[in-house]
């Protein structure tokens, strides 16, 4: 496991459930639900129904999942993980669906954990 969370000059690389990246003017807040893109994860398995953001069913199908559980920390506090699959069509790219968890704000540090291996650590605006 090398998992490594995407970043640019703002931060890491977020998006709503609507696909619009998170950036300092659209910030998110606890509760709010987001995707997380990285790689490095490890191995992958399995088929099963894609997360359905209309009926709020999470579990994967037509989806490659980690082999390992991932878990993913917010401002030092655990997030709870919904989902962690391949993108379909992007070789390596893993987006993986998680809560933002109550009590943090500001622009806190996220990090993901693959098999006890911790990615880097980006940047998440939260209001």
């Amino acid at each position: 496991f090398a998992p490594a969370l995407y970043f640019d000059a703002n931060g890491g690389v977020f998006s709503k459930l609507d696909y619009t990246l998170v950036s300092g003017s659209n910030t998110v807040r606890p509760g709010d639900l987001l995707w997380a893109w990285g790689t490095g994860f490890g191995a992958l398995t399995g088929r099963g129904t894609a997360p359905s953001l209309a009926t709020g069913d999470f579990p994967a199908v037509d989806a490659l999942y980690d082999t390992a559980p991932v878990t993913v920390t917010v401002g030092g506090r655990d997030a709870t993980v919904m989902s962690s699959v391949a993108t379909p069509g992007y070789a390596g790219l893993i987006q993986v669906l998680f809560m933002v968890p109550q009590g943090v704000t500001g622009n806190v540090p996220v990090i993901a954990t693959v098999g006890g291996v911790r990615s880097n650590s980006v940047n998440l605006p939260v209001r």
